[in-house]
């Protein structure tokens, strides 16, 4: 029998999108998103296909000109493909975004299960050690992998 130990998060969904934000006390306060869904890889590069894995994220401000801080990580778990069963949401919603622009910027990195992994796109077109997220007002969220 051949252990399997979580190694890679590969994006199986990545969608962009404009989202309410309710937190903004002005009529049509709007904001952009992004919505990604990983599936866990071992270390060869096969699916793990159990259910309850925690995906935990860290997250580490790098610049923040909305101050907003750094979003609240993430914790998810996984169904019987390996999958996350909720997406990763990474959005923007910013007073400032009202009567200008700004930009806020994280690293953002994961673990399943306690294990350090890497992340990776679909059908591994990049892969990394960590992503790095950029927000603002006027454009989705950029999600780059990192070496």
């Amino acid at each position: 029998m051949t252990v399997q130990r979580p190694m890679t998060l590969e994006v199986v969904s990545d969608i962009n999108s404009q989202v309410f934000c309710p937190s903004i006390p002005l009529p049509g306060a709007y904001g952009n998103a992004r919505y990604i869904k990983y599936q866990v890889l071992d270390q060869v590069g096969n699916p793990i296909q159990r259910a309850g894995m925690t995906v935990t994220e860290v997250l580490t401000l790098t610049s923040d000109t909305c101050n907003v801080g750094v979003p609240t990580a993430g914790t998810w778990t996984t169904n019987a493909s390996g999958v996350m069963t909720g997406n990763d949401q990474i959005v923007l919603c910013s007073s400032i975004c009202n009567v200008g622009n700004c930009t806020t910027s994280w690293n953002q990195r994961f673990t399943v299960n306690g294990f350090n992994v890497f992340v990776a796109s679909q059908f591994f077109a990049t892969s990394g050690s960590y992503n790095a997220v950029t927000v603002s007002c006027t454009s989705f969220p950029t999600v780059t992998i990192m070496p």
